[in-house]
């Protein structure tokens, strides 16, 4: 869990590589009418409480 604002929070979804791979091939995944939703979405200017659970399975087969 970490505190963001949605500036952080935008800067953190643009630092993942499926970000920048379709970046790069031309495709822009946050593009302004994008962001605007996120914006709609997030509410101001508040900073939020993220959290990203991870769920491995790690074994051998």
């Amino acid at each position: 869990k970490k505190e963001m604002g949605l500036d952080g929070y935008m800067t953190y979804l643009r630092s993942w590589s499926a970000y920048q791979t379709a970046k790069a091939t031309g495709v822009d995944l946050l593009d302004e009418q994008m962001v605007a939703r996120f914006k709609d979405a997030w509410g101001g200017i508040e900073v939020k409480t993220v959290s990203w659970p991870v769920f491995l399975r790690i074994g051998l087969v």
